[in-house]
């Protein structure tokens, strides 16, 4: 390189030029920027981050060499670098866009979300309308678990590049959180078909479904399909088309308006359940079209529900006192579904106690089983019935009721409200039971106060001991707990680990909860309550079947048929209520292989009909009492079968003594402090 004198430096200088070394690295650096941008576009990344990198050593300002080396460094996924350097860019110019959406990137690429979501914020500041800025900005929100806005982004990234498959799968996520399921299934059937990617990624799952092809409909509706709507309950799929009534219908499809304020007024106040999805070509854009203003007449719906529900709740709230009846009996109402067996199972027993005492009480439920009850339907009856207390199993709605109304919550399992544990409003008058004390910290979590165990409880006078002669037979009354596999799907290989250390007969201890739940990624009380309930009935009622050559066994229930060990002993469903109390009554032993529970309603109504029950031993982690010589116990498939040929010390019948719904209706009753007549 060629070197000026130092006379020949002051001569430039006085004529405004830069000194002749400047300008030769000038020169340099030029020639040096050209090269890199020429092996950068030939995809020699490595030799034009050398260069890059030379530039940067003599000049750490050089704008470009700071944003194309990040680029480089981006895409070798060496973040910690690139984020040095767009920083390092966006100290010299902060307002453009190019650098502000790499820093973006990067800190994706980190998985700095928060930060993230910052930069791409003021990156749309600057360029409201950068479109793959909008998608990493929805990306970021999505795992920061903020859907709304998330869901808010997306849909004007894609108002940008309505083809942009990314987008839609994205946005399907969002609206799915946001229990949006028939919008989140449109983009994600729209998502996959512009992605080239099949809409299912194994057997399809049926839904309850509004075709745009009537025939479709019809055939659906016809082919006998059954929807799993809950863990529990199994219905006919619902099938929705647009068009005119047909003759001989089948009784499971519906025919909607094509008028679109009146399909947003049927989906608003008829309690039929709405679609999950809609049945559509994605390849068509006419049915891309109708799909997309079904969608939003179904979301429009469900907005002005929440208006009407918000209207309903002022009106309890600023309307008259609860009164007794005419008859000056004291009301209660009841609100309860016909999805949750369980739930309306208890539901019912204490309505017939309470009316046993005197009170008039109105169970609000779906009235067929194609109905799913919003809010508002419940609110509406509460309206015209005017309770004095309010009775809510595991409920899903915290419905609003007058201030001087009781309400009466009973949480017999862990429902998704408590596990988020976001705080609830619970009022004064609100009187809380949990069905151990698991599920009561929960309660605790969310801001309750005061709760108290309430076990499972009987009929008295549909179970009890009709001293006829048993037969040596071993019963299960229940059903699998395949659900699970369904729920949680990738939960195979925890299972497995988990059954390993029942088979050995070894309980599942604090310390090892805490390993398989961070193991299986779930909430401790979802391992306790799903995996470890999983291994404990599936692999019990197995055993009970393995030993059926020592004794007469039966197996009742759902499900067991797909088991190949369960299935010669397998003998149907059965309705709870007289049959089970047959049942019973009619064998010796019945199995009770509960996980972590001595307060189960099996076991209860069990005891009250006299036979034997032989129960999973997890005594040190179950609420007391333990009815320890009330029962048999077991944990290894050998101590089942020594209970096979055993009795217990004392009467299982002590078991069910003070537990019956007539005596919780009592203690309810005593606590709210009402007499159940009115003083005239």
């Amino acid at each position: 390189m060629a070197v000026a004198s130092a006379g020949e430096d002051m001569k430039n200088r006085l004529r405004g030029r830069a000194p002749a070394k400047v300008r030769v690295q000038t020169v340099d650096q030029t020639h040096k920027l050209a090269e890199a941008k020429g092996c950068h576009q030939a995809g020699d990344f490595s030799r034009a981050l050398r260069l890059y990198e030379e530039m940067l050593a003599v000049d750490p300002k050089q704008l470009e060499a700071l944003f194309l080396s990040s680029n480089i460094l981006i895409n070798q996924q060496n973040f910690p670098l690139a984020k040095v350097r767009i920083e390092q860019a966006l100290q010299l110019q902060p307002q453009n866009a190019a650098l502000l959406f790499n820093a973006g990137l990067i800190l994706v690429g980190m998985n700095e979300w928060q930060t993230a979501a910052e930069r791409l914020r003021t990156l749309l500041t600057v360029q409201p309308q950068h479109q793959r800025g909008l998608f990493l900005l929805g990306h970021a929100l999505c795992r920061l678990e903020r859907w709304e806005e998330a869901a808010e982004i997306l849909h004007k990234s894609l108002a940008l590049a309505p083809e942009h498959a990314e987008s839609h799968l994205l946005l399907s996520d969002s609206l799915q959180k946001l229990s949006l399921t028939c919008y989140a299934h449109y983009h994600k059937v729209l998502g996959r078909h512009l992605a080239g990617r099949p809409l299912h990624d194994g057997p399809k799952i049926l839904r309850h479904t509004l075709f745009l092809n009537p025939e479709r409909a019809m055939q659906s509706a016809r082919a006998g399909h059954r929807v799993q709507e809950t863990i529990q309950k199994a219905v006919p799929q619902v099938c929705y088309y647009v068009g005119q009534p047909v003759a001989d219908a089948p009784a499971n499809l519906f025919v909607l308006p094509s008028d679109s304020q009146a399909m947003m007024d049927y989906f608003i106040h008829s309690p039929m359940t709405h679609p999950d999805e809609i049945d559509f070509d994605p390849a068509s854009l006419q049915e891309r079209e109708k799909a997309k203003e079904i969608v939003q007449v179904l979301y429009k719906a469900l907005l002005l529900r929440s208006r009407k529900k918000e209207a309903l709740e002022q009106h309890i709230k600023d309307g008259p006192a609860p009164t007794y009846g005419h008859d000056g009996r004291l009301r209660i109402f009841i609100a309860t579904s016909r999805k949750l067996d369980v739930m309306l199972s208890n539901s019912r027993d204490l309505r017939y106690a309470f009316e046993q005492l005197g009170c008039e009480v109105k169970m609000a439920m779906e009235p067929h089983e194609h109905e799913t009850y919003h809010a508002i339907h419940f609110l509406q009856q509460i309206i015209d019935f005017q309770p004095q207390i309010l009775l809510d199993i595991n409920n899903y709605f915290k419905l609003m009721v007058h201030p001087e109304c009781y309400c009466i919550y009973w949480y017999t399992d862990p429902m998704p409200v408590l596990v988020r544990g976001n705080r609830i409003h619970w009022r004064e008058r609100d009187l809380l039971y949990s069905l151990n004390q698991e599920f009561a910290q929960l309660i605790y979590n969310c801001g309750g106060s005061q709760v108290q165990i309430k076990g499972f409880c009987y009929d008295q006078q549909l179970f009890h001991d009709q001293h006829k002669p048993r037969k040596r037979k071993a019963v299960f009354v229940g059903s699998t707990h395949d659900f699970v596999l369904k729920q949680y799907p990738n939960c195979q290989p925890v299972l497995a680990e988990l059954e390993k250390l029942f088979v050995q007969g070894i309980p599942l201890t604090p310390d090892l909860l805490a390993k398989f739940t961070a193991l299986a990624g779930v909430q401790a009380t979802e391992l306790a309550t799903f995996f470890w309930g999983y291994v404990v009935r599936n692999v019990s009622v197995r055993w009970l079947c393995e030993l059926a050559g020592e004794i007469e066994v039966e197996v009742y229930g759902h499900g067991w048929d797909k088991d190949p060990v369960v299935r010669p002993f397998y003998r149907g469903a059965v309705a709870h209520g007289q049959a089970v109390n047959d049942l019973y009554n009619a064998a010796t032993y019945v199995l009770v292989p509960h996980q972590n529970d001595l307060q189960s309603q099996r076991l209860v109504e069990a005891a009250a009909c006299g036979i034997t029950p032989i129960v999973y031993d997890c005594r040190f982690c179950a609420d007391p009492p333990h009815w320890d010589e009330n029962c048999l116990w077991y944990r290894t498939q050998e101590q089942l079968r020594q209970r096979l040929h055993e009795q217990p010390p004392q009467d299982p019948k002590g078991i069910c003594r003070g537990r019956s719904y007539l005596e919780f209706a009592q203690q309810l009753l005593h606590r709210v402090g009402l007499p159940v007549q009115s003083v005239r």
